[in-house]
């Protein structure tokens, strides 16, 4: 893989070292990506292959942001309110590589079925606000499990 020289400015560079886990590499080629399918589709409007290429990328964009933000709720969950046996099965669920989509989650919740729409609608306002995707639920199980597997052993 080639190499190439990318120059910023001091202080967005001492920002950069004071965040921790980023693949800076990975973060600039995906802009690169990004600018060359946006110039692409200036250029030829009608090529669908520039067209798909764009979206692909502004989908994956919008499933990195919706997961990072479902782990970082469902590690606030697991800190604040959640119970031991919903982590417990969650984190199973996760380890066992299960697809967890927000039907599968809200039965690893609660599976005795005793919440209904309102129950859910009310949890999910409290702990997500309204807008709930896929990958934010993947992600917000993924995020509740880090915390439970940080602790499981001291219970």
């Amino acid at each position: 893989m080639p190499r190439i020289t990318i120059y910023v400015p001091d202080e967005l560079k001492s920002r950069m070292d004071d965040v921790d886990r980023i693949n800076w590499s990975n973060v600039a080629q995906d802009a690169i990506r990004q600018a060359i399918a946006t110039h692409s589709i200036f250029k030829e409007p009608e090529n669908m292959d520039n067209v798909i290429e764009r979206l692909r990328l502004s989908k994956e964009r919008f499933n990195s942001t919706n997961t990072k933000d479902g782990k970082d709720c469902g590690a606030s969950w697991a800190r604040g309110t959640a119970q031991y046996e919903d982590l417990l099965r969650i984190s199973d669920a996760v380890h066992e590589g299960l697809d967890i989509d927000i039907g599968t989650l809200q039965r690893l919740i609660d599976p005795q079925d005793e919440m209904d729409s309102n129950d859910w609608k009310a949890f999910w306002e409290e702990n997500a606000g309204n807008d709930v995707s896929d990958a934010f639920v993947k992600g917000f199980a993924e995020g509740a499990t880090a915390v439970f597997d940080k602790v499981a052993d001291k219970l």
